[in-house]
């Protein structure tokens, strides 16, 4: 059904059906913004390795996302981040603040699917209590 063809439907009733029309559109825009919300919450923030344990002018240091690989002139050694720098524009994230990245990062996705499979089984569970108490008999 195509928008145009619920608004004719709409000029077939009367003022009261439009109102309640009208406020159950802003009833779902309610529950779209809850389920989007992680997107403008944890929003994907750059970031880089801190390299501040190997301040030491005899090494040299490259950094990625989730690595630091130290150069000492024989040895190449790859070490894991334990602190990371973020882009903090505009503002800090829940992942700059949780340090929700590399071997964290499933936790933002672990979250929503977690949303998710609550509002199944809370429509599942609270759809016969609707039908029993909600409907006139």
């Amino acid at each position: 059904m195509q928008a145009d063809e619920v608004l004719q439907l709409l000029n077939n009733y009367g003022k009261y059906p439009r109102i309640i029309y009208f406020l159950l559109c802003f009833v779902i825009l309610r529950g779209v913004f809850s389920v989007f919300s992680i997107m403008y919450i944890a929003p994907t923030t750059s970031h880089t390795c801190k390299s501040d344990r190997w301040n030491s002018s005899s090494v040299s240091v490259a950094t990625s996302d989730c690595s630091a690989f130290v150069f000492n002139g024989t040895d190449n050694v790859t070490y894991e981040c334990l602190d990371w720098s973020y882009d903090k524009s505009p503002e800090e994230s829940i992942i700059a603040q949780w340090d929700l990245v590399c071997d964290q990062e499933y936790i933002i996705h672990l979250s929503t699917a977690i949303y998710m499979v609550g509002n199944l089984f809370g429509c599942l569970i609270l759809m016969p209590f609707a039908d029993k108490f909600g409907r006139k008999q």
